[in-house]
């Protein structure tokens, strides 16, 4: 079952910031939350590890309550919370609860993470964004847990840092583990996670796979041509001299008018067709469902 939410309402004086979020992150699954600055991905966290309380509705992991599984979940905040005055080792110890950090496994991930000794050793308030994040990706994996929450996994990351992240992430999910990411940055999330999960207005808008929501993109075509009753016939708008465009729901759709286009013989000069990005169709999804 892995980690279910049903119907979570939270108010903040007159602003109802969920109003029944339900979706869930089944077990061996990656699942990204997706949703506009404001819209409850932050609040939702804190109502799942307790730091909020909800209005309604419930959170179960693996049908059981947050107090029969707190010690099997491990969580990543944006802005990873450090002793500052204290070592890197010392931090690790305390955030990952762990009184020992010389085993095998322990020693994989921080050498995955190029968390080294000689970095370890020195106090933590010296620590980089980068730096204090890798360390508490490695508290969270350290923790083993069977429920792993990361709040905007990318945020201080560069391109090394990042790919070192999803590995450890793979290796989670093939142990079963059931992991919820945030963010924004869909680019590089987009080739780990399982399901995406968008939120507007307080409900999960979209639930389904990246592949699905790829499909929402439009097609520009854009077409150079002398047939100008005929491109106009088939919707198409001159934008330029013997330059037209039009935009298809997908394309398939331009495909299949491709074909009409040629048996009724028009000579197609130049063409070119771009399907719109993840960023193009993630603004024009949440301006469609706000």
């Amino acid at each position: 079952m892995g980690i279910v939410s049903r119907k979570i309402k939270k108010k903040f004086k007159n602003n109802e910031v969920l109003k029944g979020l339900s979706f869930s992150v089944n077990q061996g699954n990656i699942v990204f939350l997706l949703g506009p600055n404001g819209s409850g991905k932050t609040t939702w966290i804190r109502i799942a590890l307790g730091l909020e309380t909800k209005d309604s509705g419930d959170i179960t992991f693996d049908g059981k309550k947050l107090e029969e599984v707190r010690d099997k979940i491990s969580v990543v905040f944006d802005e990873p919370p450090i002793y500052p005055h204290l070592s890197g080792y010392d931090n690790l110890k305390i955030l990952s609860g762990k009184t020992k950090i010389n085993d095998h496994f322990t020693f994989d991930i921080l050498s995955a993470l190029n968390l080294t000794e000689e970095l370890l050793q020195k106090k933590a308030k010296g620590f980089s964004l980068g730096q204090r994040h890798r360390l508490a990706v490695a508290c969270a994996l350290i923790r083993q847990g069977q429920y792993i929450i990361m709040d905007e996994p990318t945020v201080g990351l560069d391109y090394h840092g990042w790919e070192a992240v999803k590995k450890l992430l793979i290796k989670e999910k093939e142990k079963g583990k059931a992991i919820l990411v945030t963010g924004h940055n869909y680019d590089l999330i987009e080739e780990i996670v399982d399901r995406l999960v968008i939120i507007a207005n307080g409900v999960a808008v979209f639930n389904d796979t990246f592949e699905n929501f790829k499909k929402l993109g439009l097609t520009n075509v854009t077409i150079k041509s002398k047939e100008d009753n005929v491109l106009r016939k088939y919707n198409y708008i001159r934008v330029k001299g013997d330059t037209y465009q039009k935009k298809y729901g997908n394309k398939k759709e331009f495909e299949e008018e491709l074909l009409l286009l040629q048996k009724e013989g028009v000579l197609i000069e130049d063409i070119e067709v771009k399907a719109e990005n993840l960023k193009e169709i993630y603004k024009s999804f949440i301006e469609g469902n706000n």
